[in-house]
């Protein structure tokens, strides 16, 4: 991940608000591990530690799965309570 994806984020976060920019992020990361992974072992039929894949269009594809359609992967508000009733 690099500042380019960070800015991408930054954005996000800005347009859909801190949780569903969050889970925005998390959406984006297990899309692109699958289809990573697939495509290294299909397409490279190896796997070199040196590959790089972008991954800013996924961070897109999740925004927009949370935006159009509202997946929830992490409750935000749950995990608030769960933060302030663990600390005391």
């Amino acid at each position: 991940m690099g500042l380019g994806d960070a800015k991408l984020m930054l954005g996000i976060g800005w347009i859909l608000g801190i949780g569903a920019g969050i889970n925005a992020m998390i959406l984006a990361f297990w899309i692109a591990a699958a289809v990573s992974v697939i495509w290294l072992f299909v397409v490279y039929k190896k796997f070199k530690p040196k590959t790089e894949i972008p991954f800013g269009p996924y961070l897109i594809l999740g925004m927009y799965l949370v935006f159009l359609f509202h997946v929830q992967v992490l409750d935000v508000a749950m995990l608030k309570e769960i933060i302030i009733n663990w600390q005391g």
